[in-house]
């Protein structure tokens, strides 16, 4: 069975081999393929890494709500939104830093 750990880490290798592949798309064959493998490489481990902060953050949110009763279910809830905060926020961050960095010369 598929988790969304697995489905997260696939999502950042493949935005990761995205972002590589057009950093070097007008450069060379050679640097196109090289920047993905390692863009790509890193987005897998980012993936994987954020599998082990989530399961820190839901220890850590279990025994929040174990010692204040009085969050009951909304310790869990708050823990999901974070979560998804997170998920979305470190692609959209490489993104956008990727169109920053990415600039070249308008073709006369």
């Amino acid at each position: 069975m598929v988790n969304l750990s697995d489905i997260v880490t696939f999502v950042y290798g493949v935005v990761g081999f995205a972002i590589g592949w057009l950093w070097g798309r007008h450069r060379s064959n050679a640097a196109s393929f090289m920047a993905s493998v390692i863009v790509g490489a890193a987005g897998f481990a980012v993936g994987k890494g954020l599998e082990w902060v989530q399961i820190l953050t839901e220890s850590w949110i279990d025994k929040l709500g174990q010692s204040y009763k009085f969050l009951g279910t909304s310790a869990n809830v708050l823990a999901n939104v974070i979560w998804c905060a997170v998920i979305i926020a470190i692609p959209a961050i490489a993104i956008a830093a990727f169109r920053k960095t990415d600039r070249r010369p308008a073709a006369e």
